[in-house]
């Protein structure tokens, strides 16, 4: 992880039949809180993600095609091409 641990400052860009979504990873911190570091996209009906491009703060790029819809994964800058699929309480 040439970045930082939890990819703040990633940004990423889902393109999902024909439209193109854009994310940045920012969570807000504030007096004894903190927002979960976490992307999330709506995609509508649609049941794959065609394609997600991630640019992390280190300037890596990664490429993840056809990815399934409505689940959690985990992203991992050190781990090129692995997308771990997880379930909300693992997060």
């Amino acid at each position: 992880d040439k970045s930082n641990r939890r990819g703040i400052g990633a940004r990423l860009t889902a393109e999902v039949n024909g439209r193109t979504l854009v994310r940045e990873l920012f969570p807000a911190n504030g007096f004894l809180s903190q927002s979960p570091a976490h992307v999330q996209f709506g995609l509508d009906a649609a049941a794959v993600v065609d394609k997600l491009t991630v640019r992390w703060p280190s300037g890596k790029v990664q490429v993840f095609e056809r990815l399934a819809a409505d689940r959690h994964i985990v992203l991992d800058e050190a781990k090129d091409g692995q997308v771990e699929t997880v379930t909300p309480g693992q997060m």
